[in-house]
């Protein structure tokens, strides 16, 4: 499939599709089309099997072995080109993918019927490398700390964040983390059952993990990029911060974006954290 001359997608052939690139891009575009279009071979990044779990074959396209960041070595050397409309706050796959582009039904796989007395909300956070600059679009960790004390009693609340610090199995990343203090708060620690809680109790990988914690949220509050596009999969509510840095073309990120029919979601954006919070106190108390 093409559109004015750029690759839509990294066919090896007609059975096998390479999808090694930014996990935005993998969960926009590469998940729905090998949805629907049942291609069977996934050649990817490692410990993404569960993102794929409807393909027959997932291998990794390459073996991790690399810590230079500027190489010609298959890792790094993605398919990395950019189809900007995709940004846009009401772009439409059909038009670009064809029909065939259909999200899978990550939700309805990965729930779990469980037992709890409240309902869920996720924290779906990051701190790493971005625009190869430090942190930027991140959950605060006074945004954290208030929205815990708020919803504590009314919800039980996750929380997700690769820590580089931590042994972490099922993992992948194309940016370096740095050091965040959210597991050592002790409001965190005590209040919240994070994912590396799950990990353990349920003896999955990171991934694995993120999937099924999200696939039980009544409500999802995260940051753009990747973690915004997975979060879309889930959640009745997702909310989304964005740095004021974001380019004002990434209407992607705002809100009732395009990101909605990943699953129906309702799809909040926001460069303020206490505007963020406050709409979230008005819907969900």
């Amino acid at each position: 499939m093409k559109d004015n001359g750029k690759r839509i997608t990294d066919m090896v052939d007609s059975q096998t599709i390479r999808s090694v690139r930014e996990w935005t891009w993998i969960f926009l575009q590469d998940m729905p089309l090998v949805y629907g279009k049942g291609i069977p071979n996934v050649l990817t990044h490692p410990n993404a099997e569960p993102f794929f779990f409807f393909a027959k074959n997932v291998k990794k396209a390459y073996e991790y072995n690399c810590t230079k960041k500027q190489c010609n070595c298959p890792q790094h050397t993605w398919n990395a080109w950019r189809y900007e409309t995709v940004y846009l706050n009401d772009f439409n796959p059909y038009e670009t993918f064809g029909y065939e582009w259909r999200p899978p039904p990550l939700k309805e796989y990965y729930y779990k019927p469980i037992k709890v007395d409240k309902p869920i909300i996720v924290l779906n956070n990051k701190f790493n490398e971005e625009w190869n600059t430090s942190p930027t679009n991140f959950l605060s960790l006074n945004f954290i700390k208030e929205f815990i004390e708020t919803f504590k009693h009314k919800y039980d609340i996750y929380y997700i964040r690769y820590d580089n610090q931590m042994k972490t199995d099922g993992y992948f990343d194309d940016a370096e983390t740095f050091t965040f203090e959210d597991y050592k708060s002790p409001t965190l620690l005590k209040e919240v059952f994070t994912i590396y809680d799950y990990m353990k109790e349920n003896k999955v990988g990171f991934n694995q993990a993120q999937l099924e914690m999200m696939a039980q949220a009544k409500h999802i509050v995260t940051v753009n990029g990747g973690n915004a596009v997975l979060s879309s999969y889930f959640g009745s509510d997702v909310m989304i911060y964005s740095c004021l840095d974001v380019l004002p073309e990434r209407g992607i990120w705002m809100t009732n974006s395009w990101l909605r029919m990943l699953s129906g979601s309702n799809i909040y954006g926001f460069i303020n954290e206490k505007e963020m919070l406050e709409e979230c106190k008005k819907k969900w108390l």
